[in-house]
């Protein structure tokens, strides 16, 4: 005799909760960057009492019992009490070891959950690993997220990251979008999700059905139970592969007429603002590397530091809080612009590099060298691995961003020097 698990649709009495829960479950299961965003300053503006500390090493002692939220801001944070309300916390590493009764709003490198949280865990992380109980949703978005095999998470696992391994038990459905998803435990609903890759191990145990979409079969080992059915679709983006370019040539093109009509148009608005930067770059390339590190690092502190303060000050009035949304929208759309823009200064720094061998070209000329050699190492490198294309362009934006950073220290040092009064006629005119 067939058993019908509830959770799956062919049970005709639980069909509409379970389209119900579905609904909900991926409307939680936003798009990363909506969830990176909001887990940070789309919280409650009811003003509530709460608290805030801050410092290079935040720590709530296990004596400690807070009754009421805390907000935190620190480079290693460490909770061993109690806290009776939601903590809000960004930094280097966060240790959560005690117990939060509410929800958990967190951003940092390194996110450890070994205590107890009465809520939602909404966190944003290099490293996330939960090793205790997580009363509600779990959702994540980040480098690598792991659910120990002592860890329960009593509600859905929802969001996107790089890899995701459960070992532990998850008591509603798994909907994210991962480069790899590796499951041993127990999965108490379904998995439905987008995957680079799939693995269902021997000891795990899925009670609901498994839908995936992705390029490659799922890996099921032959002593894991499946209580529903599995079912694999194409990716999302599988109906507009027709778009994507099929070789490096299509890439190479497409890559030269991008860089060539931003490159041109910011040559004749503004010339020496190109073509300063890119010799910037040829001459000093390593400090451009070191600046450029710095305020790439910088422009995302900036935009938490804006989320923070939302957060915070959305607490006290909605009106204090709504006014950091919009520098925060204004920092996201530069750092958005500067990821082109970047690309522009590296290929300028090429083109100029190419001009010492052939003297006399106009600048507009010898940027469009650099573009096309520029535009031909990206698709190069895509095409043979596209984490090396990737790697790329992040390294022309971080060198873009370290050459335009050069070239405003030089801009400073030369308007502090000709903006020299004589001591003797302070009364003298410029």
């Amino acid at each position: 005799m067939t058993r019908i698990w509830p959770h799956s649709p062919s049970n005709p009495t639980m069909r509409n909760r379970w389209d119900n829960q579905r609904m909900r479950s991926l409307a939680r299961a936003l798009p990363a960057s909506v969830v990176a965003l909001a887990l940070l300053f789309l919280l409650p503006s009811a003003a509530t009492a709460a608290e805030f500390r801050a410092g290079d090493r935040v720590t709530i002692g296990a004596d400690e019992v807070l009754g009421e939220d805390l907000y935190v801001a620190g480079g290693t944070t460490v909770i061993d009490g109690t806290i009776n309300g939601d903590l809000t916390v960004a930094g280097g590493i966060v240790e959560i070891r005690g117990t939060v009764t509410g929800s958990v709003n967190a951003a940092g490198g390194t996110v450890l959950v070994d205590g107890t949280v009465g809520g939602a865990l909404r966190v944003m992380g290099g490293n996330v690993e939960v090793r205790g109980d997580v009363a509600r949703d779990l959702v994540s978005t980040g480098g690598n997220v792991v659910i120990g095999s002592d860890a329960t998470v009593g509600a859905d696992v929802a969001g996107a990251s790089g890899t995701i391994r459960i070992d532990g038990t998850v008591q509603g459905d798994v909907l994210t979008a991962a480069g790899e998803l590796v499951v041993a435990g127990t999965v108490s609903g379904t998995i439905d999700g987008q995957f680079g890759r799939l693995r269902i191990l021997d000891q795990a145990t899925v009670q609901g059905d498994v839908r995936y979409a992705s390029d490659r079969e799922a890996e099921i080992d032959q002593g894991a139970t499946i209580g529903g059915t599995t079912e694999r679709r194409d990716p999302d983006w599988a109906g507009y592969r027709a778009l994507l370019p099929e070789n490096p040539l299509t890439a190479f093109l497409g890559g030269l007429l991008g860089l060539l009509v931003l490159g041109w148009i910011l040559l004749l608005a503004r010339p020496s603002a190109v073509v300063a930067p890119g010799a910037r770059l040829v001459t000093q390339p390593l400090p451009a590397l070191g600046v450029g590190l710095a305020a790439w690092f910088g422009q995302f502190l900036l935009l938490v530091l804006f989320a923070i303060l939302a957060a915070l000050l959305g607490q006290l009035a909605a009106s204090f809080g709504g006014a950091f949304v919009i520098p925060f929208i204004v920092v996201l759309l530069a750092v958005i612009a500067l990821v082109f823009v970047a690309q522009v200064w590296t290929a300028m720094a090429i083109g100029l590099a190419v001009g010492t061998y052939a003297r006399g070209l106009p600048a507009w000329l010898l940027y469009a060298i650099g573009a096309a050699i520029w535009a031909a190492v990206l698709a190069l490198l895509g095409f043979i691995a596209g984490g090396l294309g990737g790697f790329a362009f992040l390294l022309g934006w971080i060198l873009g961003l370290g050459a335009f950073g050069l070239y405003q220290l030089d801009q400073r040092r030369t308007e502090s020097a000709t903006d020299v009064r004589p001591s003797a006629s302070p009364s003298a005119p410029y």
